[in-house]
């Protein structure tokens, strides 16, 4: 019977960088498929699961399958980024969280050096595209520069992390770009409960995700059966989409002012939007525009908003509040199709 490296310990003989940072002390056997068909593991690290157990196809089973749900929650915001008119970097958002749990599922399927660079580049890309929706949410772009200096930047980063095996800088760039990503939508979330209450609810499965991830590393050899790696896959793909449809909210509501659309719950956690069947409709065809139309797009998201004129008695703090989810009354549809009737919006096309 063939004897793997020890769980979670650095393989011999490889200098690839390893994905995270424990280590432990204890082996484990494989127990029925030998090392599988992808022959021996070039990887860093061996996760604290036993290998090619279910099948020789997949090494760490519930590891590498537990990725279907960050493939399929990214597959879904996809799809409402682009019903919803959005700009593309929402859809290039989900496609990046997509392609991290891809990437997560080959590295723990076949446990190979390339494979793992599949799954750490990806999330420095994701953790970028993240940053910018989180930076630049206004009407107008206040950093022309960013979206350059954002793809140098994950070109550069790529080049160092493959060249120069890095470990630790791994982590601190991945740290460090959480941080605006939790912290610069706080403003939005001011006089908004549901708002404040989605960005709570995805930090906490987020922290509580990270507790599981390293409670697997520090005790393995009592908790393997629970495959709390691959609770950290599931927990950080809900905190991801839960983030994600939570920035569309306000892209929508707040930049793009389209009326009528509300943050709602399911289950009084999973967050989602919800548009006027009309209006639906309206944005899910602005979205099927080709690309050569995206100044019809753009004067297409200008009317919505200037559906939203106010009668000039109303004061421009009122409709702040008004448009903010505050105590002064929100501008309900009816209205709002009324005052459309009075002051028609510049037609779309």
């Amino acid at each position: 019977m063939n004897q793997p490296p020890p769980l979670g310990h650095e393989l011999p003989n490889q200098s690839a960088p390893a994905t995270h940072g424990h280590r432990h002390t204890h082996t484990h056997t494989i127990t029925r498929f030998g090392p599988g068909i992808w022959g021996p593991a070039t990887a860093s690290v061996d996760w604290c699961e036993l290998d090619h157990v279910v099948t020789p196809y997949i090494a760490e089973f519930f590891n590498a399958t537990s990725n279907a749900v960050t493939i399929a929650v990214a597959a879904t915001m996809f799809i409402k980024a682009r019903e919803f008119g959005l700009e593309r970097r929402y859809g290039l958002a989900a496609l990046f969280l997509m392609l991290v749990g891809i990437g997560s599922f080959c590295f723990h399927a076949t446990l190979q050096y390339e494979a793992q660079l599949l799954d750490e580049l990806p999330m420095i890309y994701m953790e970028l595209v993240f940053s910018y929706l989180a930076i630049e949410n206004t009407a107008k772009k206040r950093y022309a520069w960013l979206p350059a200096a954002m793809w140098i930047s994950g070109i550069a980063y790529s080049i160092l992390h493959v060249t120069q095996r890095l470990v630790v800088t791994f982590h601190i760039v991945f740290g460090v770009l959480i941080a605006p990503i939790l912290i610069l939508p706080y403003p939005f979330t001011k006089h908004e409960p549901k708002l404040r209450r989605s960005f709570l609810l995805g930090f906490l499965t987020l922290t509580l995700s990270f507790v599981a991830w390293e409670l697997d590393q520090i005790f393995c050899e009592y908790l393997e059966p629970l495959h709390l790696h691959a609770v950290w896959h599931v927990g950080t793909a809900t905190a991801g989409a839960m983030w994600l449809t939570s920035m569309m909210y306000i892209r929508m509501r707040y930049v793009h002012r389209v009326p009528g659309v509300t943050l709602q719950t399911k289950w009084g956690f999973i967050p989602f939007i919800r548009v006027p069947p009309k209006l639906h409709a309206s944005l899910s065809a602005s979205s099927s525009m080709s690309a050569s139309t995206s100044a019809s797009m753009a004067l297409h998201r200008r009317s919505l908003s200037s559906s939203l004129a106010v009668s000039p008695k109303v004061s421009p703090i009122q409709t702040f509040f008004a448009l903010g989810g505050s105590p002064v009354e929100p501008i309900s549809p009816a209205t709002l199709r009324a005052r459309r009737v009075e002051k028609p919006a510049a037609s779309p096309s």
